[in-house]
């Protein structure tokens, strides 16, 4: 049978073994000390002048005196002489002086809460909560919500709550990273510039900024709004008394492709509320009297309503223009298309003077 235990060192009583309770109390000794353990210091060099029983220190690096090459041991002032006991990995002692606990790793004595130098601040080289950190990611963090607030000034703080995200130099990055699946979705902040962005991505190769605010101006900016301006670039020919589909085939912007050229129609690249307008130049020459219109339809069969515009005046050197304009809800793909009338007489709507513009509200 061993004479003392494994891991604290307990004396054992040993068979026939003559005055038993010296063994037993000096084990109860060890106990006192070692659970709950705590001490006055952990920064003192040197043995105190005086100490009263039970007294427990935390040996610095560098003590001297009494202390000396008892670095990192557990000191007790106990019947009149110091005792050491040298601290195996795991053990914890709480510090009265500064309020920090620490732990033993086998090296070292290393805070785990409160201060480590008794300012009430503590400084770790990394920290998580039920996830992994590295050597990038200091702070890992697995939880449902998380909860910050503001100190009240009832408890003598300002009642403001600030987070600050300083980076080093206008090309680097400071913001937040959203993500799906642990796939990057959307970024918010000072991207590669002191201009605030807000991006996405469905790939997370191409990003696309939803919105940009200028660092130096603080106007606001959104750079893939759809939006578009188109006229045609040539005479299109107008029966009498028939609604026809205006040939705008030339777009000056055409932001997210909402225009299409070719079919001559908006197309709307995502649901949303969008404002469209349009100016139709009649060019008809047989007569002053012919009442001339222009609307919006809705994939070709559906007029817009409140989009119908007509002229209320006669022509003047045979041109006349007419513009109309809507507030609409649209879904994704739905096109729109601009419509002009002429009645009674043919008519032309004029090259390079017919137009069609808009973008989305909302």
């Amino acid at each position: 049978m061993t004479e003392n235990s494994s891991r604290l060192s307990l004396p054992f009583i040993q068979p026939s073994q003559a005055q038993k309770h010296v063994t037993h109390n000096q084990a109860l000794r060890q106990l006192d000390i070692l659970v709950q353990m705590t001490a006055i210091s952990d920064n003192q060099n040197s043995a105190p002048l005086s100490a009263a029983e039970g007294d427990c220190f935390l040996i610095p690096q560098g003590a001297s005196g009494a202390w000396a090459g008892h670095n990192d041991n557990i000191a007790l002032w106990q019947d009149g002489n110091w005792t050491y006991l040298t601290p195996q990995p795991g053990w914890r002692i709480f510090i009265l002086s500064s309020r920090v606990l620490r732990v033993f790793d086998g090296t070292d004595w290393q805070a785990i809460s409160g201060s480590a130098h008794g300012s009430g601040d503590v400084s770790f080289e990394s920290l998580s909560i039920g996830a992994e950190t590295s050597d990038q990611q200091k702070l890992a963090v697995k939880t449902e919500t998380a909860l910050w607030t503001a100190t009240p000034q009832s408890e003598d703080g300002s009642g403001s709550l600030l987070h600050i995200l300083s980076k080093q130099s206008t090309e680097k990055d400071a913001g937040f990273i959203f993500q799906s699946d642990g796939q990057t979705r959307a970024l918010a902040g000072f991207l590669g510039t002191d201009d605030f962005r807000i991006t996405t991505t469905k790939d997370n190769i191409t990003f696309q900024d939803g919105l940009r605010v200028d660092a130096a101006t603080g106007c606001v900016s959104l750079p893939n709004l759809p939006r578009f301006h188109a006229y045609t670039n040539y005479h299109n020919d107008a029966p009498a008394d028939q609604w026809i589909k205006i040939g705008i085939n030339m777009a000056e912007f055409n932001d997210q492709d909402c225009f299409d050229p070719a079919k001559n129609v908006f197309r709307a690249p995502a649901k949303g509320s969008y404002y469209l307008a349009g100016q139709v130049m009649f060019k008809e020459t047989t007569s002053n009297l012919t009442q001339l219109q222009t609307r919006f339809v809705r994939n070709g069969t559906h007029e817009i309503k409140a989009s119908r515009a007509a002229n209320t005046a006669p022509h003047i050197d045979g041109l006349s223009a007419v513009k109309t304009d809507a507030f609409i809800a649209l879904n994704a793909g739905e096109e729109i298309e601009l419509q002009g009338f002429s009645t009674a007489h043919s008519c032309k709507f004029a090259q390079e003077l017919t137009f069609s513009w808009g973008y989305k509200i909302g």
